[in-house]
Parts: structure tokens; C-alpha cells; sequence
């Protein structure tokens, strides 16, 4: 298992497209059109022959390049054919060149339980499934969330049903619920 670091202007956006295509994990926002569109600057771990990729969205910082997390691209990480393991996130992670001087990657769920397996320091973002209507999905809920609800309702918060998204924003709240799991260095 050979990986490489590839700046931007050096990838394959065939093969990276392929990979992605064929990753059990694909998402359509991992896509070279995509990641240019969005990302803007973006470089790349790439394993032997595109079998597995690693996207690193990157911007420089002063006189610093750094690795993190653009708001629109919550689930990177390794998109692969096959099943990643651990050892696997490792070999990827260790392959960041140096010049990269601070690392912020959200990971897909896909590689989310392997990590949770070998790295101590992840945080969790939990995503929940909207199509589930909510009295099935509120049975499942932790003791913890259940007394926050409790707590809100007791303290007469509501929710608020067709409100429009740029009222939200003028608030300067981020509304969105979704599930990664974060390594920071």
C-alpha cells in the first residue's frame, strides 16, 4: 500500500472519479466538480492507483497552510472500494506532509467506527434521520436527550413550524444536524 500526497493540479480527476463512483461510501460532494466549485484549493492522499482517496481541503493561514474543514464539506475523509480500517486512517494521516501546520478533518461514517476503535480524542456530531417519524425516533433517544427535552418544555420552549431560513440567519444561528466525527492535531 503505497500512498501519495498530490497537490491539486497533479490529480488524476478521472481516476479520482472513479474512485469515488465505486467507493462504498460515495458522496456526491467528494466529486472533482464538486470539491472545485466549493472547495476551491484542494490537494489530495491518493493510495496506489486511486483504490482508495483522501481529499485535504486546505487554505493558507498568514504564512501557514492548513487543513480544515469547510462548512459545505462535512464528511471527507477515506473513500474507498473497500471496507477502511484503522490501521488504514493511520497510514493516510501520517502521510499529511509536514507543511500542512494545523489539521481539522471530519471523517464519513464510514470511517467513523474505526476511529471511534483507535483514537480516544474524536467528537461526535450526531445526524438524525428525518424520514423516521419522530414519536419511532423519540423511543430511541438517550435518558440525556430525553431530559433536555423535558427541561425545554418545561421551560416553555417551542419550535417554531415554516419560518423562513433568513430569519434563522439574521438570529447568526447555524441550523444543521449532521454526523462526523473530527480529528484535530
Amino acid at each position: 500500500m503505497a500512498i501519495r500526497y498530490l497537490v491539486q493540479e497533479d490529480i488524476d480527476y478521472s481516476r479520482w472519479d472513479r474512485c469515488i463512483h465505486l467507493s462504498l461510501n460515495s458522496e456526491v460532494y467528494v466529486f472533482s466538480w464538486f470539491l472545485d466549485a466549493i472547495a476551491g484549493t484542494w490537494d489530495a492522499l491518493v493510495e496506489d492507483d486511486y483504490r482508495a482517496v483522501m481529499p485535504l481541503v486546505n487554505k493558507r493561514k498568514f504564512l501557514t497552510k492548513v487543513i480544515y474543514r469547510h462548512p459545505l464539506l462535512n464528511h471527507l475523509g477515506i473513500f474507498s472500494e473497500s471496507p477502511v480500517k484503522a490501521d488504514k486512517i493511520m497510514s493516510f494521516l501520517e502521510s499529511i506532509p509536514d507543511k500542512f501546520t494545523k489539521i481539522e478533518i471530519c471523517f464519513n461514517r464510514q470511517n467513523t467506527q474505526a476511529l471511534r476503535e483507535s483514537f480516544s480524542g474524536c467528537r461526535s456530531v450526531y445526524e438524525m434521520d428525518l424520514i423516521v417519524p419522530y414519536e419511532k425516533k423519540e423511543r430511541s433517544y438517550p435518558d440525556e436527550i430525553k431530559n433536555a427535552i423535558g427541561l425545554a418544555q418545561n421551560r416553555k420552549l417551542s419550535v417554531m413550524k415554516h419560518i423562513a431560513l433568513s430569519e434563522l440567519e439574521s438570529l447568526g444561528w447555524n441550523c444543521y444536524i449532521k454526523m462526523d466525527t473530527r480529528l484535530s492535531y
